[in-house]
Formats: C-alpha cells, structure tokens, sequence
C-alpha cells in the first residue's frame, strides 16, 4: 500500500507503516484518498470493531461501537444541499493528545 511519508504523521509517529501498531493507517489525514468511507453520516468509534489506542465508542442509549450515523441519527435538515463531485470546506482536529 502507499503510504504518506512518516515527515507528515501527525500522530503515531514512533511505529513500523503497515505494522499492527499503525493504528491510524487508514484514516484520511494518513493515506489521503485510501480510507474508508464507512458510512456518509460517520461510524460509531470509527471502526467495526474496537481498536487498540483509538477508535472507541462507549455504548450509549444512542448508539454502540460500529453503528452507521445514517442508521442510528434522526434526521435534522439544514438546507444544505451536496452536490456529488462538488467542494466541500471540512476539517479534522485533534484535541486531548494524550
């Protein structure tokens, strides 16, 4: 697989790529255009199943590790319409690195 140089992890930068210990293989800000999209509303924890270090869901009334957004959220319309193959302003943040 390719992998985006170690020079711009930034997180989990002390493991072997492609190791069991590379937890954050692939996500979007690791392999940009190689993660995948789970559901369009988010999964719960980020992953099937749970995973050492991250990708953690404490089961709620709400949802449990793994649950589709689409599946588990009521809807809550904003007006915004998405256009497939349009431009969307997103961003990812970590916070609590610890």
């Amino acid at each position: 697989p390719d992998y985006l140089d170690k020079k711009y992890w930034s997180a989990n930068q002390g493991v072997e790529p492609g190791s069991h210990q590379d937890i954050w293989q692939f996500n979007p800000w690791r392999a940009p255009g190689k993660a995948p999209v789970w559901d369009a509303c988010g999964m719960a924890g980020g992953s099937p199943v749970e995973m050492y270090g991250a990708a953690a869901y404490n089961a709620t009334v709400n949802a449990k590790q793994g649950d589709l957004g689409s599946d588990v959220l009521k809807p809550r319309p904003s007006g915004t319409v998405w256009k497939r193959g349009g431009i969307g302003v997103t961003r990812w943040q970590m916070t609590a690195r610890h």
